[in-house]
């Protein structure tokens, strides 16, 4: 039996009453939630041979899909609200998805249910199941940097490993409960947010990313979102680097202090140590950390004990990571199954990340090793530096650098206000430079509209789509030189 639902039978015989999960409107027990993964079991349980996506808005209800699910060992894919249709036809496709479990209802085949006071559809699909990887009980696609991502296939005993390894990194007994701010279907939030929680007793608050302030589709309300994690007491969340510069901003022009906001997990992209210092004269305890969706999410974290702003953390302890000759970092465990469309095993994952590990046992990331950018001077710029001392600035809210084979580096720039001329963003630039050698300076500028995942310049995670975005501008980056 899957730890997290042993967990979950135990704490009822314990502690039936307490609160584990909560969301707008409605307070889960334990017991409650037995009752609820029950019910739904009688819907679920005949497609245990069958492979289900899990398109759901955060709620509770999503995560009792997901529980579900486990119990079974229902292979599930969690799908992205905000991925194209054809990036979901590629993956009802390539997995063979044969149900869908979704808000909306999608043919007269679909079946409504109510599960934790929400309904949800159940629709059957005409796609055939494809032979997969055994003990696969998750594929994420959550790297989306192109039309067609790949599957990434995870047994439910490595996820929980590294949920229990983040539970023992971090010392949990102040944290009482818990803000799902990224959808549960990013691999990092439903590891270290939901499960995590459900393995240390925290409770879990989940709800519409509408309802918090955080939907991409209207745009981001961040006072929303602070008075959100205030009124429900919130002491811990799961921040992507975007929504920490939104933080930051708002915090800048209304005061809102977070009292019970403890710890700040943060990853996605690299951030600069002053954005991080940044943070913490406005109150918040940020800690950066590292993972790719190939090993289970997290690998690396920072915490209160140990914290050293300028690196992404001490490796977990089910974790072994080495640095090649070409400074790649290596992960040789945990490590996925394998990829969807290729059953051979697999022995470590070359993350195609540079960085290296100090006499302390941090591990510091430097970039990726396929972005570097090599200008016509022959020196070597990871853009991920330049990109994060531009995001230390509250004026920019996201950048992308470029000058690959060209005499000097360019930005293109999303200033956090819409109010702020050339003439502002200039010496903003200009304090970036003034601590960038001659090599790196930013010579060139444009300001652009936001990167989002609607115009498919955002991945799942937040990271920009470099290569997309470049694409896109690519007439405008060359009028840069």
């Amino acid at each position: 039996m899957s730890l997290l639902i042993k967990t979950l039978f135990e704490k009822t015989k314990v502690c039936p009453d307490s609160i584990i999960l909560s969301g707008k409107n409605i307070l889960l027990s334990y017991s409650n939630i037995i009752d609820e993964i029950n019910q739904l079991s009688n819907y679920l349980k005949k497609y245990k041979n069958e492979h289900i996506a899990i398109s759901l808005e955060n709620s509770p209800a999503n995560v009792i899909v997901d529980l579900v699910c486990i119990k079974h060992n229902i292979v599930n894919v969690p799908i992205p609200l905000f991925f194209t249709n054809e990036q979901k036809k590629h993956i009802f496709n390539t997995v063979g998805t044969t149900i869908i479990i979704s808000d909306t209802y999608q043919n007269n085949q679909s079946t409504k249910v109510i599960c934790a006071k929400k309904e949800i559809f159940i629709t059957p699909t005409n796609y055939t199941k494809k032979t997969i990887i055994p003990k696969t009980i998750k594929i994420t696609f959550t790297s989306g940097s192109t039309a067609k991502p790949k599957g990434v296939c995870l047994s439910q005993e490595a996820i929980e490993q590294t949920a229990l390894s983040l539970i023992k990194k971090i010392d949990t007994t102040k944290i009482k409960k818990v803000a799902a701010l990224l959808p549960t279907t990013v691999l990092l939030e439903n590891v270290a947010g939901c499960y995590t929680s459900i393995l240390s007793g925290a409770t879990y608050d989940i709800r519409s990313q509408s309802s918090i302030g955080l939907d991409q589709t209207t745009g981001f309300d961040f006072q929303k979102t602070l008075n959100y994690l205030n009124k429900q007491q919130i002491n811990a969340c799961i921040l992507v680097p975007e929504l920490l510069k939104g933080f930051l901003y708002t915090l800048n022009i209304k005061k809102t202090p977070l009292t019970h906001l403890k710890f700040i997990a943060l990853g996605g992209s690299k951030v600069s140590s002053k954005l991080l210092s940044k943070a913490k004269k406005q109150g918040l305890n940020v800690y950066q950390g590292y993972g790719l969706s190939e090993c289970n999410s997290v690998v690396s974290v920072n915490t209160p004990k140990y914290n050293k702003i300028s690196s992404v953390g001490k490796p977990l302890s089910n974790t072994i990571i080495t640095i090649n000759k070409n400074q790649e970092i290596i992960i040789k465990k945990p490590i996925m199954l394998g990829y969807l469309d290729n059953l051979k095993p697999i022995n470590s994952i070359k993350t195609g990340d540079l960085g290296y590990i100090d006499k302390e046992g941090f591990l510091h990331f430097i970039g990726r090793k396929k972005n570097t950018i090599i200008t016509s001077m022959g020196r070597n710029v990871a853009p991920e530096w330049l990109e994060s001392e531009l995001l230390s600035q509250m004026e920019i809210i996201q950048a992308l650098v470029v000058g690959d084979s060209e005499k000097h580096i360019s930005a293109l720039l999303v200033p956090s206000s819409n109010k702020f001329n050339n003439k502002k963003i200039q010496t903003v630039v200009d304090v970036v430079n003034k601590n960038l050698p001659n090599y790196a300076k930013i010579k060139q500028w444009l300001c652009v509209s936001p990167f989002t995942q609607n115009n498919n310049q955002l991945t799942v995670n937040g990271r920009i789509r470099r290569n997309e975005i470049i694409k896109q501008y690519q007439q405008e980056i060359k009028n840069l030189y």
